[in-house]
Order: C-alpha cells, then structure tokens, then sequence
C-alpha cells in the first residue's frame, strides 16, 4: 500500500525540479539577452505602470517666472460631449474615457484649452509617467534644434549624428523617416519580456542597445509605429550639440 503513495511523491518531486530547472534555464537565456540587471527590473517592477517615473534617476524642472497659460476656452463646448462605443451606439465622453482607464484628457487648440478633465483621482498637478507623449515632445525638440542651428534639415542622414549606425543601413535613414516613423528599423514594438521593446525600458545601457538596431525594410517605404525611432532621434538630439 506504501509503494503507490511513495511513487507519488516521486514523482512530484522529479516534476517540480523539472520545472525549476525549466525555469532557471529561461531566466538564464533572459539574462544573457537582456542583461542580469534588466531581467532583475523587469522582475521586480513588472509591466510599465504609470508610476514609473518612481524607477528612474530625475532633476527638477525649475518652473518659468512668467509661465505662457492657454486661454480657458472650455466653456464654449468644443469638444463634443458624447462618442461612439464600439457598438456603435452614443456614450457619454466622460464615460467613453473612463471605460478606457483615462487619468487625464486635455485639449488644446489656437493657445485655448478647448477642453480638460482628470479622473481616478488625478488632477492637473499629478505626477504621472508620459509613455508615447515622449514622442510629441521629441518632435518639438526637433524643431528647436533646427532653430537653434544644431540641426539643419530634418531630410540630414542619423548618420550625420549617430555614424556608428551606417554598419547597419541608417545610412540611408533620415530624421524625417524617424519622425514619421517610416525607418525601416528592426525594432519590434511588443510585450515579450525577450523582446527589444521591454528591454529597452529598463535596459542601464539604453544607448548600447539603439546601436543595435539594422534596418531591415527599404525607409520611407512602411510605416510601423515603433518607439524605436523616437530613441533614435534622442540619440541625435545628445549628440548635435557636440558636433
């Protein structure tokens, strides 16, 4: 009768160090794509949030003695006060954005707040992580640079700023294929915790990893929405003022 009983327990012995050592294998190939300390982010913070910004090193942004301030234009109904689901039927705004997990809708057009409202508790002083609003904000940048003289034409190779990239085909790239995200770059915009686009948000070498990526379609050619590109433009954006 003890036989049966002793065999199970063997059994589930050997199955679970089967699946540790499945598990120490996995995190080890992780480990050696990404790097020890991005898989020990990723373990330990997880998923992006929108309280990252707690993760990264910061500066204080000293506020402007004479701050622009858009004109209140939200009272003159701008902005339509109901959407369409999915279903197709009429949804309130306020609800259409809830139902999205919103935490902030702002709408600005002609220097006038055309509309503006927070939820889950956020107000317009709250802190929160940006994600792809990074990628407007580098585009002003662009612009500025261009009018400082830092650069010259957004039409001017990545190459000019970041020459280690031609090896991988950016030769043929242009600040404009980045800003319209037409680069033809390799990189891959995904959840896969293997996968560039996570490691690239906790990687400490976030520069060794940009001169990584090769260009696999012609540029200019396709459009693929990729975070990827906006890196690149950072990078030139460190670089112009050196050249």
């Amino acid at each position: 009768m003890k036989l049966p009983r002793l065999c199970s327990r063997r059994t589930l012995v050997l199955s679970l160090a089967a699946l540790l050592a499945v598990v120490a294998a996995t995190m080890a190939i992780w480990a050696a794509i990404a790097g020890p300390v991005t898989v020990y982010r990723v373990a330990r913070h997880g998923d992006t949030q929108i309280d990252d910004f707690k993760h990264y090193p910061a500066r204080p942004l000293a506020a402007s003695d004479a701050p622009f301030r858009f004109a209140d234009a939200t009272a003159q109904g701008r902005v339509p006060a109901t959407e369409t689901s999915r279903d197709g039927q009429p949804i309130a705004l306020g609800d259409f954005l809830l139902r999205n997990d919103t935490i902030a809708f702002v709408v600005v057009k002609g220097d006038a707040l055309a509309f503006e409202a927070y939820y889950q508790g956020h107000e317009a002083s709250s802190l929160s992580q940006v994600f792809s609003v990074s990628k407007s904000v580098t585009s002003v940048l662009i612009g500025a640079a261009l009018q400082d003289g830092l650069i010259r034409s957004v039409d001017q190779p990545i190459t000019d700023f970041v020459p280690e990239l031609a090896a991988n085909g950016f030769d043929r790239v242009t600040l404009r294929h980045l800003l319209t995200m037409t680069s033809g770059s390799s990189y891959i915009e995904d959840d896969n915790p293997f996968g560039i686009h996570v490691i690239l948000n906790y990687i400490p070498d976030i520069e060794g990893e940009i001169l990584g990526f090769r260009v696999v379609d012609e540029p200019g050619t396709i459009w693929r929405y990729t975070s990827g590109d906006n890196a690149l433009l950072a990078l030139a954006l460190r670089r112009a003022p050196r050249r």
